[in-house]
């Protein structure tokens, strides 16, 4: 809960947190994926005290709640603790590290402070680029430049001009003349998040890394690294994060087995698990003071599953943190249709696990009849272009949802069933 000496709308981002990617997009927070603003190529040190951004810190001081930010009012309405709610409360954060902007000695009185703020945010969260060797389906080329590809093909094929996959068409990584103007602002900086693209595939980031640990910044800082458990942690990297004050690794996984494959397309399964053994053993190993949390993105794909994938990680001693995919719209478990919906529920309910009553309040939750047709049409597409079946693959699922749409995924053009 937010401190209620302040308003309650508050929240403590915009003056400590900043999100931003090679191109100089900026958000106030990890929430809004970094692309709020543009501020074409200034340094980082104006646009933390931009007139537009400070603008920003004053409508939330005025009590407001801003547009840009519905992530957090959308969650809040379904009782998850969104990203604004950990802020104000580090037992929160699912790390299990207590690693949140009130647990660095700060109160929020400090950090909302203009003298203490404007020498510069107090967490980076640094979207390394779009580089990444997975087309995951409800991702898009901002994130993972290989899905720009697919997105040109549908483009071609479909008409479809302004897809999700065709966000970004150009690979982009940070330079080093850029490294180095970031380590020129991390003086203030006790926590540092990399998420991607995929972070265990740039290049920069050990130089980055290494950079901090020079300049004995290291030791103060807590580090949060997402990874899609395709790649495992070389020695020398290992060296690296050994320096620092704390190192959490979210492990982003969806699905299991064939489920894993099918949505974090061409992901290897076999290869993944092993992966998540190896990071169990290295955090056993102690060779940096690590913590492990599995990152799960509940789509319309992997709604109903959700019991039988929280077990799985349970039998392997891991926490998992749910995020909500808004966007595309089309996956987003607010436009399953209220029928399907209901059998869902029922399914989360059964389970008896607390962790999804925010998922049961958020199912058709505004649902629109024009996205579930469009997830049907972007599934049809998709699994013809990847030759990949939905009802193959989600069987048991695909079964209850022909009981309220009778013609869900049934072209056998498509190699469906």
């Amino acid at each position: 809960m937010v401190d209620n000496t302040f308003p309650k709308n508050i929240c403590l981002a915009p003056f400590a947190y900043m999100t931003f990617d090679p191109s100089k997009n900026v958000s106030p927070c990890p929430a809004l994926g970094g692309s709020v603003w543009n501020f074409n190529g200034q340094p980082l040190q104006k646009i933390w005290t931009n007139t537009e951004l400070s603008a920003f810190r004053q409508h939330m001081l005025e009590n407001k709640k801003h547009k840009v930010c519905h992530r957090c009012w959308d969650e809040e309405a379904v009782g998850m603790d969104s990203e604004r709610v950990l802020h104000w409360n580090p037992t929160l954060d699912p790390t299990g590290t207590k690693t949140e902007i009130l647990d660095s000695g700060k109160t929020a009185s400090d950090i909302m402070d203009p003298e203490h703020y404007k020498k510069g945010p107090m967490q980076l969260i640094i979207k390394v680029g779009n580089v990444c060797n997975l087309r995951c389906r409800s991702c898009n080329s901002a994130d993972s430049i290989t899905l720009a590809v697919e997105g040109k093909y549908y483009a071609e094929h479909y008409g479809l001009k302004k897809n999700f996959y065709l966000k970004e068409t150009e690979t982009k990584t940070f330079t080093d003349e850029q490294i180095d103007e970031i380590i020129q602002f991390c003086e203030n900086v006790v926590r540092i998040e990399f998420y991607g693209g995929e972070p265990l595939l740039d290049n920069q980031v050990p130089k980055f890394l290494q950079k901090l640990i020079d300049l004995d910044y290291a030791k103060k800082i807590n580090l949060n690294i997402s990874t899609n458990v395709t790649r495992r942690v070389d020695d020398q990297l290992i060296d690296i994060l050994s320096k620092f004050n704390h190192v959490n690794i979210n492990l982003s996984i969806d699905g299991w087995g064939e489920k894993f494959t099918y949505i974090r397309h061409p992901g290897k399964w076999d290869q993944v698990r092993k992966n998540i053994d190896w990071f169990i053993n290295l955090k056993e190993s102690k060779r940096i003071k690590l913590s492990l949390l599995v990152a799960t993105t509940v789509t319309i794909m992997n709604v109903y599953n959700l019991p039988e994938l929280l077990d799985e990680f349970d039998q392997l001693g891991l926490n998992t943190f749910l995020i909500l995919a808004w966007f595309p719209h089309y996956y987003s478990i607010r436009n399953i249709p209220p029928a399907i919906a209901e059998e869902i529920k029922e399914k989360l309910i059964a389970s008896n696990r607390n962790e999804l009553d925010p998922i049961v309040q958020a199912l058709s939750n505004g649902y629109l009849e024009t996205h579930w047709d469009k997830f049907k049409s972007w599934t049809e597409m998709v699994d013809k272009y990847r030759n990949e079946s939905f009802p193959k693959t989600f069987s048991d699922y695909t079964k209850m949802i022909r009981k309220h749409d009778t013609n869900f995924l049934v072209d056998n053009n498509t190699g469906r069933v």
